[in-house]
Protein backbone atom coordinates (compact mmCIF):
# COMPACT_ATOMS: atom_id res chain seq x y z
CA UNK A 1 0.00 0.00 0.00
CA UNK A 2 1.35 3.51 -1.24
CA UNK A 3 0.54 5.94 2.16
CA UNK A 4 1.23 10.15 1.57
CA UNK A 5 1.98 11.50 4.92
CA UNK A 6 1.63 15.15 5.37
CA UNK A 7 3.41 17.31 8.25
CA UNK A 8 2.85 20.71 10.22
CA UNK A 9 6.61 21.29 9.97
CA UNK A 10 9.73 20.45 7.90
CA UNK A 11 11.42 19.03 10.79
CA UNK A 12 8.82 16.80 11.03
CA UNK A 13 9.12 15.29 7.97
CA UNK A 14 12.73 15.19 7.38
CA UNK A 15 12.43 13.33 11.19
CA UNK A 16 10.18 10.92 9.74
CA UNK A 17 12.66 10.70 6.53
CA UNK A 18 15.54 10.19 9.04
CA UNK A 19 14.47 8.16 11.44
CA UNK A 20 12.27 5.81 8.69
CA UNK A 21 15.85 5.63 6.44
CA UNK A 22 15.02 1.64 6.55
CA UNK A 23 11.31 1.83 5.93
CA UNK A 24 12.67 2.79 1.81
CA UNK A 25 10.18 6.39 1.56
CA UNK A 26 11.28 9.18 0.21
CA UNK A 27 10.35 13.31 1.02
CA UNK A 28 8.35 14.33 -2.05
CA UNK A 29 6.70 18.07 -2.86
CA UNK A 30 3.07 18.20 -1.21
CA UNK A 31 0.42 17.65 -4.03
CA UNK A 32 -1.14 20.54 -5.31
CA UNK A 33 -4.59 19.28 -4.28
CA UNK A 34 -3.64 18.46 -0.46
CA UNK A 35 -3.24 21.27 1.75
CA UNK A 36 -0.69 20.82 5.39
CA UNK A 37 1.53 23.54 7.12
CA UNK A 38 4.95 22.02 5.20
CA UNK A 39 4.88 22.04 1.48
CA UNK A 40 6.44 18.44 1.54
CA UNK A 41 5.32 15.19 2.52
CA UNK A 42 6.68 11.35 2.94
CA UNK A 43 5.88 8.65 0.21
CA UNK A 44 6.34 4.66 1.42
CA UNK A 45 5.32 1.41 0.38
CA UNK A 46 4.21 -0.50 3.83
CA UNK A 47 1.45 -2.62 5.04
CA UNK A 48 -1.29 -0.53 6.33
CA UNK A 49 -1.90 2.84 7.63
CA UNK A 50 -2.06 1.33 11.46
CA UNK A 51 2.05 0.45 11.30
CA UNK A 52 3.03 3.90 9.41
CA UNK A 53 0.65 5.27 12.44
CA UNK A 54 2.71 3.20 15.03
CA UNK A 55 5.55 3.58 13.26
CA UNK A 56 5.48 7.52 14.05
CA UNK A 57 4.38 7.41 17.60
CA UNK A 58 6.90 4.85 18.49
CA UNK A 59 9.45 7.84 17.30
CA UNK A 60 6.90 11.19 18.45
CA UNK A 61 7.05 12.01 15.11
CA UNK A 62 3.89 14.06 14.65
CA UNK A 63 1.89 14.52 11.24
CA UNK A 64 -1.36 15.72 10.12
CA UNK A 65 -2.78 13.19 7.83
CA UNK A 66 -1.97 10.02 6.13
CA UNK A 67 -3.60 9.67 2.56
CA UNK A 68 -3.33 6.29 0.68
CA UNK A 69 -2.47 6.55 -3.29
CA UNK A 70 -4.16 4.42 -5.38
CA UNK A 71 -3.53 4.45 -9.23
CA UNK A 72 -1.89 7.67 -8.78
CA UNK A 73 -4.72 9.12 -7.36
CA UNK A 74 -5.01 10.26 -3.89
CA UNK A 75 -7.57 8.67 -1.47
CA UNK A 76 -8.95 11.68 0.90
CA UNK A 77 -10.09 10.51 4.08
Amino acid sequence: MKLLTVFATTSDVLLAEKVGANLGGEVVALPEELEAGCGMAYLVEIESIEKLKDFFILHNIRFENIYQIKNDNILLN
